[in-house]
């Protein structure tokens, strides 16, 4: 019998890197995600195999049931697929037994929807423990893309131990007016968290957390593409203040003036939430972003 779960990809709107020192922040689950199977075998190990959106395999590994690693096509991603495993099985007291996993992904390797995420949380359910226990055994992020993969609402996420979550409510009226526009450049989370945490040492933090959470709430209560476009460029000189960089809507955009654009989580890839109207997707287009989504058929 094969097992199958899945959880939901993710976006946080608000309060990148602050989130990881206790801003309120806005984060969404994303209509694609990433499915994980599991069927019990008789070969006495367990075979891995990740699919990607276009239903290639990507990367395969083998290990035996003391988690040694037997072969992979990646020896640094099988090292830290068995630094997860290890770990979410001492969280369950459980022993590996001989299967076969295949994980496939419904959105683009590089566009930073949560492919580690969504596997941290498939692994939990599998194995039935507590997601945000794997989390922060494995990973120095906040934890709120971790909400957003078993949450099939809009969030509001503090961090901690258990980290605070309530359910809210994101569809503005004109949603019509928002976008979401892939960079071409996949960043690494961990690196941009280690510089953040160079960087904050030279400022007030729990004051740019106070202002982080009454953006989100000032975000949250928009009621119109203009109030909005206010609220993210205070949020990016914030966030350009502490990071010393300039924001990407200075860097690539300096020329855009139908709306405004506001980074998501690790400023310099992935995606940006962009405010325009019917002609702005030609716009980035042109410019050589050919991957831009309308708000709606991104958010779940």
């Amino acid at each position: 019998m094969t097992e199958h779960y899945r959880s939901n990809g993710k976006l946080l709107l608000t309060g990148e890197y602050l989130v990881l020192d206790g801003a309120k922040s806005l984060c969404i689950p994303t209509k694609k995600g990433q499915s994980f199977s599991v069927e019990a075998t008789a070969n006495n190990q367990i075979d891995w195999i990740s699919k990607d959106v276009d239903d290639q395999i990507w990367f395969k590994a083998s290990f035996d049931l003391s988690l040694n690693l037997l072969s992979s096509t990646d020896q640094p991603i099988a090292k830290k697929l068995v630094h997860i495993l290890i770990n979410a099985f001492d969280l369950s007291e459980s022993t590996p037994s001989a299967s076969s996993i295949v994980t496939a992904l419904e959105f683009k390797r590089d566009w930073g929807l949560g492919s580690s995420s969504t596997l941290l949380n498939n692994i939990a359910q599998w194995l039935k423990i507590d997601p945000f226990d794997l989390h922060f055994k494995v990973s120095n992020g906040s934890g709120y893309d971790i909400a957003n993969a078993s949450n099939s609402t809009p969030l509001l996420y503090k961090i901690g131990r258990p980290p605070q979550i309530e359910v809210t409510n994101y569809n503005p009226s004109f949603s019509d007016q928002l976008f979401f526009v892939h960079l071409n450049n996949k960043q690494v989370s961990e690196k941009a968290v280690m510089n953040y945490s160079l960087l904050k040492s030279a400022i007030d933090i729990d004051k740019c957390c106070d202002e982080a959470t009454n953006l989100t709430h000032a975000f949250l209560s928009s009621g119109s593409k203009n109030e909005l476009d206010e609220v993210i460029e205070k949020h990016e000189f914030l966030l350009s203040n502490i990071l010393q960089q300039e924001s990407i809507h200075e860097v690539l955009f300096s020329n855009y003036k139908d709306g405004t654009i506001k980074s998501l989580g690790a400023w310099g890839g992935d995606f940006v939430l962009v405010t325009g109207n019917s002609s702005s997707p030609q716009y980035f287009k042109d410019k050589g972003f050919e991957t831009v989504i309308p708000f709606n058929e991104m958010i779940l």
